[in-house]
């Protein structure tokens, strides 16, 4: 059921002032990024429509309840419909909670954000059990968490971020491994691929520290999908932590007796490196589940429909003949039918909010307007550095 709730009303726990009956009605969700709510309703004879203005709240179902919270950012209305887009009511807190001067030092996840939404309506949940130290001088709540700030939540505990109305949850990582599988590689208009082969490495030639290698004629180590590309894509890497002990200037346990055990331990290393995927290319999918519909092929990927933000996802590329694992980064849920409408499958990075959510001073520079060197801005950078070092 979406319901919207007039502005001024805030009795959330109540039914809303109408029930919408909405054309469709989405919720898209972007992994450490922004969620909006896109509604598009029809201009009904009821007049239900004039209660979709700005300010107003819209509750929808989506992946993390039933009743999740949207307050209306803009709206646009033509001779049949009426459109609106909305933000998480978390979001809220842009504007209404400010973080004149509070400082987490030397704090876990969990304890960072009761103090950060502390005397607010907004809770936090995490956990993070990292402890390090922030400033926040007339920041709001937003630009604390996940800002383009280096203060930001996000860029001094880490984690990712799921709204949950009024609460944030930050835990260490969104979603899990479910055992969601699909089979790419074919041409269906329901799907884009893109394939970069940039980073991919099938031959290491490894150095130890002081230069020694492997035997002078081969001294490299392939990967078992060396094979399954059209070119051999060679690097050398080097692991300067693996060293004779006559190289060694102070007691390493670590250090090779021999050279033999040395080129041993080269090897080992070249393994890890392709246990952990550096011969397989970043593949980027975009799912669109609806195109998909009624064609043959869509029963490979009914699975699909259900895997939430930050799922893991096993991505079979039968062309390659390469198994990866994506992550969920970007979703579109269908609040009407309750499903995914699309779904994009890639390689996570961490992103901080669009400018729409970044304070309007950026003034982070120590140095002032006429280019003297900003002292207190000096002190509290060496405070904040002490209390890292002495945690």
């Amino acid at each position: 059921m979406i319901q919207i709730y007039d502005p001024g009303n805030a009795k959330y726990d109540f039914n809303g002032d109408v029930t919408l009956e909405p054309y469709s009605c989405e919720c898209t969700m972007v992994l450490n990024d922004a969620w909006s709510l896109e509604l598009e309703a029809p201009i009904d004879k009821e007049g239900k429509f004039r209660h979709i203005v700005k300010e107003a709240v819209i509750s929808a179902p989506t992946p993390i309840s039933d009743r999740q919270l949207f307050r209306i950012h803009e709206t646009e209305k033509t001779d049949s419909s009426i459109t609106a887009i909305a933000l998480p009511i978390f979001y809220d807190s842009k504007d209404d909670h400010v973080l004149l001067d509070v400082r987490p030092t030397g704090k876990n996840g969990q304890q960072a954000l009761d103090i950060i939404c502390a005397g607010s309506k907004y809770s936090g949940k995490s956990n993070i059990t990292k402890a390090t130290t922030a400033y926040y001088i007339r920041k709001n709540l937003m630009e604390a968490i996940n800002g383009d700030l280096d203060q930001s939540f996000i860029n001094r505990w880490g984690g990712e971020i799921l709204y949950d109305n009024y609460k944030v949850i930050i835990n260490n990582r969104v979603g899990g491994d479910y055992g969601a599988r699909a089979e790419f590689g074919y041409n269906l208009d329901g799907i884009k691929e893109h394939v970069d082969m940039s980073n991919v490495v099938t031959r290491i030639i490894p150095v130890a520290y002081n230069g020694y290698t492997l035997d002078e004629n081969t001294p490299w180590v392939d990967s078992p999908n060396i094979k399954k590309y059209q070119k051999v894509y060679t690097r050398t890497m080097e692991f300067s932590d693996i060293k004779l002990k006559e190289d060694s200037t102070e007691d390493n346990e670590n250090a090779c007796n021999t050279l033999e055990e040395l080129r041993r331990r080269l090897i080992e290393e070249c393994q890890k490196q392709y246990a952990a995927g550096v011969d397989l290319p970043e593949i980027t999918y975009e799912v669109d589940m609806v195109s998909l519909e009624g064609t043959e092929e869509y029963k490979d990927y009914e699975n699909l429909e259900n895997v939430g933000l930050g799922d893991d996802v096993k991505c079979k590329h039968h062309i390659l003949e390469i198994e990866t694992t994506a992550r969920v980064t970007e979703l579109t849920y269908d609040c009407i039918n309750r499903r995914n409408q699309k779904i994009k499958l890639g390689k996570f990075s961490k992103t901080a909010f669009d400018s729409q959510f970044d304070t309007e001073h950026k003034i982070n520079s120590i140095i002032a307007p006429d280019g003297s060197v900003m002292a207190e801005k000096v002190q509290g950078i060496l405070n904040g550095i002490y209390t890292q070092l002495k945690l």
